[in-house]
C-alpha cells in the first residue's frame, strides 16, 4: 500500500512538472517573439525609415553575376 501510494506522488509530481516546464517553455517562445518585434520596432524607427526606399543591385564587371 506505501509503495502504491508513492508511486502515485510520483505520478503526481511527474505531471506537475511537466505541466511548469510547458509554461516556462511557453513563456520563454512569449518572450523571444517580443523581443524580436521589439528589436524591428527600435532598428526601424530612425528619422529617414518612414521615407521610401529603393535598392539597386549591380554586380561588378567580369563577375560570374555579370554574364
Amino acid at each position: 500500500a506505501e509503495e502504491v501510494k508513492l508511486v502515485t506522488q510520483l505520478a503526481e509530481m511527474d505531471a506537475i512538472n511537466y505541466w511548469l516546464f510547458k509554461q516556462a517553455y511557453n513563456t520563454s517562445v512569449d518572450i523571444s517573439n517580443q523581443l524580436s518585434r521589439y528589436e524591428m520596432t527600435k532598428l526601424l524607427t530612425g528619422p529617414y525609415d518612414k521615407e521610401g526606399a529603393c535598392i539597386m543591385i549591380q554586380s561588378a564587371p567580369g563577375s560570374k553575376e555579370s554574364e
